[in-house]
């Protein structure tokens, strides 16, 4: 018998063995724009020095939380680990052991500790947030507090030495300087349009540059193909989140071609996607936006149903080369005091994380106007509308709201839109256009088809484009080689009966007698 000895170090490769929590600090940590080095260095200084215990660095993801912690540990010169906050309460297990756990092994390794506060969920606060704060207080190693908002419990500033840094978003400056660090090679328009759509941190734009460039060796044939062709696609890969329950991301599929309006109010609407590019370069680099809370631009859509205001936000959102984040507003509004301001948190919380474009449709039932208080329900639902007044003027991307009457909106909210577009139902041009293009190249529209006719119906946009898909629908079932004015006449007939409308004889001219074939 032969007997083979196999040691662990040949059996399986030495990541196998990687912490998940530990966290490696590079040589070269860069810092966020909205700290100086000095202050890293006097601030490293003291919590080595054993005088300060805890730090609390709050801010948005892409003000530099995350390189602001990598250049503290770099300064303190002692390893960094992560309390794994979000694992730790998935798996439910105890608080109290799982944190004590986790404090030894820091301790251990005489380890600085991160503890990231957005990992834990909201469900998780309640259950876990009390025994955080009492196993805090007892740590005896740094503390490095990160998140979105600032968590400053009783027990914890009662036992430890604390001091915090609220790290601002960087202004357009300062982001178009990260862009052309990471980017030397792109002029200064690129970098000022990136700047403009997305605001990131220095450590999410290297990811883009390496995500980008992987992309443009791959496309390229033994030579990488032009960086910037890959450059908006590595983009949305890195800002892409999990689609929350509130909204759905949708993305771009049309182009301006594909929106048939009367042509200043086409030319207007494409003005909205330049006027958000230019939008970060006029507030924040001329000073124009010194006054107000957020610099995000605000536009609002008006008309009826199917005259194109969701389609021209999805123009736009193309335009930008950004998703569409598509609000459901059947599951944010609540009737539980407080549930609609926790939704609309989310909400606004995805569009920034993700970079999209904010869309409300129909939105009144949310931008309504305020009423006297005669119940006391009134009071809440005058509360909804004050603390979304709020996130409007706070949210710094592009919201897009979209209703069917303009009087039914809050004065308060009108006045925070920096753009009010009425889109009218489309004139006979219009029509005949959308009739056009409601037909795809590869469909078999029978030559005698007559559009004249058809173009001088009043119908919306969206209507026009039911009918041809449900003449397409009628000529299929039936067997016919080609999509006929019967066909029309019959999809025409039931559109008008689906908006309680009557279809008169003498509006089809010649073709009145097809009303009563199936019709």
């Amino acid at each position: 018998t032969e007997i083979y000895t196999l040691s662990l170090h040949d059996a399986l490769p030495i990541w196998a063995f990687g912490d998940p929590d530990d966290v490696e600090v590079p040589a070269d940590s860069g810092i966020p724009p909205g700290l100086s080095r000095d202050e890293v260095v006097r601030l490293g200084r003291l919590i080595a020095a054993g005088k300060v215990a805890a730090v609390g660095l709050w801010g948005p993801r892409h003000a530099g939380r995350d390189e602001a912690v990598l250049a503290l540990a770099a300064q303190i010169g002692r390893p960094l680990r992560r309390l794994p906050l979000d694992r730790l309460a998935a798996a439910n297990t105890d608080p109290e052991t799982a944190l004590g756990d986790a404090l030894v092994t820091a301790a251990a390794l005489g380890a600085v500790l991160q503890v990231p506060l957005d990992g834990l969920a909201e469900t998780a606060r309640e259950r876990w947030e009390t025994p955080l704060a009492h196993a805090l207080a007892r740590a005896p190693i740094p503390l490095l507090l990160t998140g979105r908002h600032p968590w400053r419990p009783a027990a914890l500033l009662e036992a430890l030495s604390y001091a915090e840094l609220e790290l601002p978003v960087p202004g357009f400056p300062a982001r178009q300087g990260l862009w052309a660090e990471v980017f030397p090679d792109l002029d200064g328009a690129w970098t000022g349009d990136l700047a403009t759509r997305y605001r990131l941190s220095r450590g999410e734009i290297r990811t883009i540059e390496r995500v980008a460039r992987t992309r443009a060796h791959l496309a390229g044939n033994g030579q990488p193909a032009p960086l910037t062709d890959y450059l908006d696609a590595a983009c949305r890969t890195v800002t892409r989140r999990r689609s929350e329950e509130f909204a759905a991301t949708v993305k771009p599929k049309s182009g301006p071609t594909d929106l048939v309006l009367p042509p200043a109010l086409h030319r207007q609407v494409l003005e909205v996607a330049s006027f958000f590019r230019a939008g970060a370069r006029v507030e924040e680099g001329w000073g124009f936006g010194r006054r107000d809370r957020g610099n995000g631009l605000k536009a609002l859509f008006t008309g009826d149903s199917g005259t194109g205001k969701t389609l021209a936000a999805e123009v736009i959102a193309g335009l930008l080369a950004l998703p569409l984040l598509k609000v459901d507003l059947a599951r944010v509004v609540s009737k539980w005091v407080g549930e609609t301001e926790k939704n609309l948190e989310s909400v606004f919380r995805e569009a920034e994380e993700s970079h999209s474009v904010l869309f409300f449709d129909e939105g009144d039932a949310l931008f309504g106007k305020r009423g006297e208080v005669q119940h006391g329900t009134d009071r809440y639902a005058n509360l909804e509308v004050s603390y979304l007044l709020q996130k409007l003027e706070e949210h710094a991307g592009l919201l897009i709201l979209a209703s069917n009457l303009k009087d039914q909106i809050d004065n308060a909210f009108i006045r925070r839109f920096q753009i009010a577009l009425h889109f009218p139902r489309p004139a006979e041009p219009e029509r005949r256009r959308i009739w056009q293009i409601a037909f795809p190249p590869a469909a078999p529209l029978d030559p005698q088809v007559d559009l004249d006719t058809l173009a001088r119906l009043d119908l919306t946009g969206a209507g026009i484009v039911s009918i041809a898909r449900t003449a397409a629908l009628l000529a299929a079932d039936a067997g016919n080689e080609t999509i006929s004015m019967p066909h029309l006449v019959q999809a025409t007939a039931r559109q008008y009966r689906r908006e309680t409308r009557i279809l008169a004889p003498a509006e089809l001219g010649v073709w009145a007698g097809l009303l009563g074939e199936g019709a």
